[in-house]
C-alpha cells in the first residue's frame, strides 16, 4: 500500500487574502512568470490541497495544507517517522 503524506503550513496573517491558484497569466506569461507558482504546484503533485483561516473574524493568518502519495520504500529515511499508511 502506498502512504500519505501530509504537508501544512501556517501564516502569521496580515495580507487579507485567501490562497488561490491564479488564472488571469497567458501561457507565455507562465514562461516568464518569477512568482506565484506555488499552488499551481501543489495542485498538480498533491492528491489534495485546501486552506482554512485561523481566525475567521479577524486577520490572524492561513492554514494551508496538500497531501501526497508516497510509493512504499520511497520515503526518505528522515521522512518516514512523518509518512503513514492509511
Amino acid at each position: 500500500d502506498a502512504a500519505t503524506l501530509r504537508v501544512s503550513l501556517s501564516d502569521c496573517g496580515g495580507g487579507g487574502g485567501t490562497p488561490r491558484i491564479p488564472t488571469e497569466r497567458t501561457a507565455d506569461e507562465w514562461d516568464w512568470a518569477e512568482g506565484q507558482r506555488g499552488l499551481v504546484l501543489v495542485e498538480s503533485l498533491s492528491t489534495a490541497w485546501g486552506h482554512f483561516r485561523l481566525a475567521p473574524w479577524a486577520d490572524l493568518g492561513t492554514h494551508v495544507w496538500a497531501t501526497f502519495t508516497v510509493p512504499p520504500g520511497t520515503a526518505p529515511k528522515r521522512m518516514r517517522p512523518y509518512v503513514f499508511t492509511r
